[in-house]
């Protein structure tokens, strides 16, 4: 047997077209899985000896109703990342490590991607979670232990039917859809997800998942995105035609 023949033998990942992939979900005999609900827990984000997971200093572990797992972190006060994988069951599974998409060797740590890059700009920041019965709230926060504390991105993270909304104040148009909002509010939770006020701006959502919009098997993971009617996607791609943006997605 050859090299060529060997390698194929060994490699675990099969080309599949689009359409055909999409269509072995879609039918009934497929084995996909599609969580319901999310939930939040302290111990998820620790190791097995007590300490903090690193991959979880900037980002926080969410567990699905299957058990499986998911990493939500912020590499940057306005951007962040999704991991899944459903191998995973617990919040130590998840590692701090980047692939190799990702410059530095880690997220976080000496040398890691957040400390350089925070090095580099001269910004303090951390990330905060405000929860209440429907919604787990991600914010990432400019200086944080100040009086010129400022909010830069929410994920609202909706407990039941699992669902993800992005929200970040926007020198745009006028919000397109209506702002998710906490069942009970308080003094404090009011204060703590305040957004900066800016003239000409205002709070929007700038992404959103579809409800249950998780489906995954033992090889192929989709995360469902509700297209925003004043969003355009730009990229290019397999079949992803000679335009940078999107119109029609």
């Amino acid at each position: 047997m050859g090299w060529a023949e060997d390698t194929k033998l060994r490699d675990p990942y099969i080309f599949v077209k689009s359409d055909d992939f999409f269509q072995d979900i879609d039918s009934s005999t497929s084995n996909v899985k599609r969580p319901r609900t999310i939930t939040f827990d302290q111990a998820d984000q620790l190791l097995s000896d007590g300490s903090q997971n690193p991959a979880c200093t900037h980002g926080r572990v969410f567990r699905f109703d299957d058990g499986s797992l998911l990493l939500v972190q912020f590499m940057r006060p306005k951007v962040w990342q999704i991991r899944f994988d459903p191998n995973n069951r617990n919040g130590e599974d998840f590692t701090d490590f980047n692939t190799r998409t990702i410059i530095r060797d880690t997220l976080s740590g000496p040398g890691g991607l957040i400390q350089t890059l925070d090095g580099l700009e001269n910004i303090e920041w951390d990330v905060e979670i405000v929860q209440d019965p429907q919604y787990i709230v991600f914010q990432s926060v400019l200086n944080p232990k100040t009086s010129n504390r400022q909010v830069q991105l929410q994920i609202w993270i909706q407990r039941d039917p699992f669902q993800i909304t992005v929200v970040r104040v926007l020198e745009s148009n006028p919000p397109a859809e209506k702002l998710p909002v906490l069942q009970s509010v308080n003094s404090t939770n009011s204060k703590q997800l305040e957004l900066p006020e800016q003239k000409g701006a205002r709070a929007a959502i700038i992404w959103k998942t579809r409800p249950k919009g998780l489906q995954y098997t033992e090889r192929a993971t989709i995360l469902s995105i509700e297209k925003s009617v004043t969003a355009d996607f730009m990229g290019f791609g397999e079949q992803g035609g000679k335009d940078l943006f999107k119109k029609k997605t």
